[in-house]
């Protein structure tokens, strides 16, 4: 997995700056998984399930699930009927609450970023 480590940028934080960071279908599942979720909070989608709707094979979805849960992006909150996880995905500003120093610094116009 890719380091998160605090970088100072032209541009504030946001998910899409960590799912950068991290496997290609992280980006769709997380932002799919809060369109499913709405207001109840809840993902209850299986990866096999997820793997149909994006038209992909289901091992390649379990390692997005698993990133997306050991980033913190997804909460476990319980198991469904089906015996599937299901998840909490979490906003990137709840999320930086709980990851302080892995997001990335806007720093003011006319500042010089420090070299990486």
């Amino acid at each position: 997995m890719e380091n998160h480590d605090q970088k100072e940028g032209k541009f504030f934080c946001s998910w899409e700056w960590h799912m950068a960071r991290m496997l290609p279908l992280c980006s769709l599942v997380y932002s799919w998984s809060f369109r499913i979720a709405k207001k109840s909070k809840r993902f209850e989608v299986s990866a096999p399930s997820a793997a149909d709707y994006f038209d992909r094979h289901r091992n390649t979805m379990y390692p997005v699930f698993d990133q997306l849960r050991e980033t913190g992006f997804f909460i476990a909150v319980g198991t469904g009927m089906r015996g599937n996880i299901i998840y909490e995905p979490i906003s990137h500003t709840k999320w930086k609450e709980s990851h302080q120093g892995q997001c990335a610094i806007r720093v003011k116009k006319g500042t010089r970023l420090n070299a990486a």
